[in-house]
């Protein structure tokens, strides 16, 4: 399964939030179904996500990319570290984990 591909349907069918602030707050209301770090990601970042997602047994994927290619990948001409998933539309991006 081509992540890429599949991240690209999500942000197009699905309804997917861009940025750490927006994965803190989706993850603590409980409307987060997966979350994507890129391979970049500030380490203090990546450990109160990890922390976050382990608590509430999340998902979690770490893009094999950088946050531009993150960025990209979901359509935006900027850099992002965190991706949150809260409805996976017609892809099959949760079966990635």
């Amino acid at each position: 399964m081509d992540v890429t591909t599949q991240l690209k349907l999500a942000v197009k069918t699905g309804e997917v939030t861009v940025g750490y602030k927006q994965a803190l707050d989706a993850l603590k209301a409980g409307r987060a179904k997966m979350l994507i770090l890129s391979s970049n990601c500030p380490p203090t970042f990546k450990q109160r996500i990890r922390t976050l997602t382990a608590a509430s047994k999340l998902p979690l994927y770490l893009y094999h990319g950088s946050s531009l290619d993150l960025g990209l990948a979901c359509g935006k001409r900027f850099a992002v570290s965190t991706v949150t998933i809260k409805k996976p539309g017609d892809s099959d991006i949760l079966r990635l984990v």
